[in-house]
């Protein structure tokens, strides 16, 4: 069996949607890291919201619900005062069976705090924190601070509360924290300033620092996390670390200054889109007369468009690419050089290494595309290609494709505009990936 890519194509396979949700309200999941269907592939999680075209305000309900793919029947489970476009309210099924319960981060008694509901009861349980992510073990959860996201982040945060005491550039008594989901008692674990002091750089001092984009391994043993804060040039400067679940044995990857989406590999290995350690990496945040002459080009460079040819160009100048990482390591191994040219929503087919799912950002047409890369051969299959209105680009209230795979790795879920608003879709691309994948 020989895994070495051979020469590397593209093929366009639009598939059709076995199941889409509908008006007249507008429904949405979220992020890509957490799958919205049920254990059984069946049942679909969502948000259903009666507006658009800005950001959530803090008096703002969403809906959630669940749809039942087969026969089309929507439920309405309960409300959120909680959410954000971009990551919902953190809607999820709870491990270890993905079927019986839900959780999702909601305001309650003037502070963020999970629900836990019971699908069959409908019996709910409020905890006494929020939640971000939660250990397939499900005896564990993560959250970073809403109350400090709110300032760096308003397009991944909740507008509940606008507290001034977390609008410094470190913030005391910020970070992660662990929440036994069987205690209900959470404890914080790393700390904003631990990471400013670890390996301390100057910028750091310019501009805020926040942590964010935690994500447990398969088996719940470690989690990824950023590490970002604000450049003085409007850029944000991001240091990828793993830890374990107690914030303890932390592993800082090549500080190249620049990583985006990614997802785990396996229980030690992860993929990323980064920056590899290279010449841009080096002076980017330098105050000499490089820094003078790139910073410009950075600023036009994140305010184009992108485009096939954008893309190759900024890849190759910024060293960019997605990149095999081994935790407690320090390689970064270049995955689908001349195929994966753009950054995207990135996730591996349950149970396999085979397939990566992924999507673009709008091209200068507003188009983005649904992608399936095959680790094997090095074959790209564009399962869709999708209109996103101008309205939305470049904004909060953007919707991202965001594709996420079912338990099962058979069907695909997105978020997407291009029927005029905004609805959820779900696809069977088994019968398109075997129809490609590799004799091995």
């Amino acid at each position: 069996m020989s895994h070495h890519p051979a020469k590397n194509s593209t093929l366009t396979l639009g598939v059709a949607p076995v199941f889409h949700t509908h008006g007249p309200q507008y429904h949405f999941f979220g992020y890509y890291d957490k799958s919205p269907m049920d254990a059984g592939g069946r049942r679909l999680l969502c948000h259903a919201v009666n507006f658009d075209l800005r950001l959530p305000r803090k008096d703002d309900v969403a809906e959630i619900g669940c749809w039942d793919i087969q026969t089309g029947q929507y439920q309405k489970i309960t409300t959120t005062r909680s959410f954000n476009w971009q990551q919902g309210a953190m809607l999820q099924w709870m491990p270890p069976d993905y079927f019986s319960r839900i959780t999702f981060n909601d305001f309650v008694d003037g502070d963020f705090r999970a629900v836990v509901v019971d699908m069959a009861s409908g019996r709910r349980r409020i905890l006494s924190n929020s939640i971000y992510s939660v250990s397939p073990t499900g005896k564990h959860a993560i959250t970073p601070n809403f109350r400090r996201l709110f300032f760096p982040r308003p397009a991944y945060s909740y507008a509940n509360i606008a507290d001034g005491k977390w609008n410094k550039v470190v913030p005391e008594a910020d970070g992660i924290s662990l929440i036994d989901l069987e205690t209900d008692t959470s404890r914080l674990i790393i700390t904003t300033r631990q990471m400013v002091e670890l390996g301390h750089q100057e910028t750091m001092d310019c501009g805020d620092n926040y942590l964010e984009h935690m994500m447990f391994n398969p088996n719940g043993t470690r989690f990824a996390f950023f590490h970002r804060w604000k450049l003085p040039n409007g850029g944000i400067r991001t240091r990828l670390y793993t830890a374990n679940p107690d914030g303890g044995s932390l592993h800082c990857f090549p500080d190249s200054g620049f990583y985006s989406h990614g997802c785990w590999r396996s229980n030690s290995q992860l993929l990323y889109w980064a920056r590899r350690i290279g010449a841009v990496s080096g002076f980017r945040d330098s105050k000499g007369i490089l820094a003078i002459l790139l910073n410009p080009l950075l600023k036009i460079n994140r305010m184009l468009p992108g485009s096939k040819i954008v893309n190759r160009v900024r890849s190759k100048l910024g060293a960019m690419s997605y990149c095999i990482l081994t935790d407690h390591a320090r390689d970064m191994i270049p995955l689908g050089l001349k195929t994966l040219s753009e950054d995207g929503h990135c996730s591996f087919r349950p149970g396999s290494e085979e397939w990566i799912l992924t999507d673009t950002y709008p091209n200068a047409g507003h188009r983005q595309q649904l992608l399936a890369y095959n680790t094997y051969s090095n074959r790209l299959l564009i399962l869709g290609d999708f209109h996103l209105p101008p309205t939305h680009a470049n904004t909060g209230y953007r919707c991202d494709l965001h594709p996420r795979w079912s338990r099962c790795g058979n069907k695909v879920c997105i978020d997407s505009l291009h029927d005029g608003t905004r609805q959820m879709y779900v696809y069977d691309v088994s019968e398109a990936l075997a129809a490609i994948s590799p004799n091995i």
